[in-house]
């Protein structure tokens, strides 16, 4: 405890009260002198806590500014990684999303990148779907299209369907025909978009086929194609297929020759037991040419057991035959003692030779082709008078067999009800 002259400490006082330097604090100060005691321990305490607070005050804010920094920085990223420009946006979209009538909630505002890598849907024709974007509840789907010019005319897009992924609903179609070849951006609105809608659908049309169809997984931001004919059709070699045509063209001999069918099959037989002859026949051709080839030519007999027939019959058809099938005999035969399949002696059977094809396209594993025809004689293949026999023109459709022994090209179509149709009577050069 300290005791002060009060005399000497007014006149302090005074002078500092006539300069105004005093401040209230030293006033108060002053009036506790004048009270004659003060604790001066408690005062420096005081000073010293007062100065700590605004310490550790500066510290919790500068503290929770960085923490808020940080915090803001990672959910920028989150939001990125979630489809949206930044976070502001992802808020909205949480905040401002709600069920309407009973349905789903909302997507707002996004704009989702989706691939920066070209897709060949045909020869000289790409497609590449850069973004996604909703906006006011709306949706758009940007596909960047280059066509070079000279694309045959049948494959330039003319159309684009986009379908819902859960339900195959379509949702857009789009015209690409006013569109000039060369590189354009083309911008298919969807319109309303729920967030039901996870992957999308997209078919890219040509005016005669489905040049390809492709998935869009919205929420993995990934493209799957689920069928591009363009590439599917490359691995197709023409020269093989043409001798499959070949082959499977004897098949429409029956249409045909159907004003001489008494003649060419007997009496009293039906249109699926003169199919089934031409069948066995182009069974056996294969066998021949399998057994031949595998033994480098040296084989001497060939048996044409109703086992290998049954086989050959399967991979060409898929049609399975228990024990043997049913057929008119002719020139060919069914030996039951010896369930084999043999030939009388005379001419050989019918041969078929596929001239062009005209056009052929893919689709979910099954391949689709239009092809010319004729029907030669030896004499006709060597002396080179093909040009005079008439052409037929059929439609096929076929899948590629995984395993096979004869034949890799498996028909779909149902072989006893092809169509065909005489396209020439022997006058114009189809070759």
């Amino acid at each position: 405890m300290i005791t002060l002259d009060n005399e000497k400490d007014n006149y302090i006082k005074k002078q500092f009260k006539k300069d105004e330097l005093i401040s209230k604090k030293a006033d108060d100060v002053f009036n506790n002198f004048f009270k004659g005691e003060i604790n001066l321990e408690q005062e420096k305490v005081t000073n010293i806590n007062d100065a700590k607070d605004k310490k550790f005050k500066r510290k919790n804010i500068l503290g929770i500014i960085a923490t808020l920094v940080v915090v803001f920085l990672g959910a920028n990223v989150y939001a990125a990684t979630q489809g949206y420009n930044n976070i502001f946006f992802m808020i909205k979209d949480l905040s401002t999303s709600k069920t309407i009538s009973g349905k789903d909630e909302i997507l707002k505002d996004q704009d989702i990148t989706i691939s920066y890598e070209p897709i060949e849907i045909a020869k000289g024709i790409t497609v590449q779907f850069n973004r996604f974007i909703i906006k006011d509840n709306k949706a758009t789907l940007l596909m960047r299209v280059n066509q070079e010019w000279g694309v045959d005319s049948d494959k330039i897009i003319s159309q684009v369907e986009v379908i819902n992924g859960q339900n195959d609903s379509e949702i857009a179609t789009t015209s690409l025909l006013d569109e000039q070849p060369g590189s354009y951006t083309k911008e298919i609105e969807i319109g309303f978009f729920n967030n039901n809608v996870k992957t999308l659908k997209v078919n890219i049309n040509a005016k005669k086929e489905n040049l390809a169809r492709i998935k869009i997984d919205l929420s993995n931001r990934e493209i799957t194609i689920l069928n591009n004919s363009y590439k599917e059709i490359e691995k197709i070699s023409e020269v093989e297929l043409k001798k499959a045509l070949g082959e499977y063209a004897t098949l429409n001999f029956y249409n045909d020759t159907e004003d001489n069918i008494n003649e060419v099959y007997g009496k009293n037989a039906t249109k699926e037991q003169c199919v089934n002859y031409d069948l066995v026949n182009s069974a056996i051709r294969y066998i021949n040419a399998k057994e031949v080839e595998e033994s480098n030519g040296e084989v001497e007999t060939i048996y044409y057991t109703a086992e290998k027939v049954n086989k050959a019959i399967k991979e060409m058809t898929g049609i399975e035959v228990k024990d043997h099938i049913d057929m008119v005999d002719a020139f060919c035969y069914y030996n039951k003692d010896l369930k084999q399949y043999e030939f009388e002696a005379g001419d050989g059977a019918l041969i078929a030779l596929c001239l062009n094809i005209t056009n052929i396209s893919y689709e979910d594993g099954i391949y689709s082709v239009d092809y010319q025809y004729c029907y030669p004689t030896e004499g006709d293949i060597i002396e080179n008078t093909i040009n005079r026999l008439p052409a037929y023109e059929s439609s096929l459709q076929f899948k590629l067999n995984e395993n096979y022994g004869y034949t890799k090209y498996s028909i779909v179509s149902d072989i006893y009800n092809l169509k065909s149709k005489i396209i020439s009577n022997g006058k114009e050069n189809y070759m």
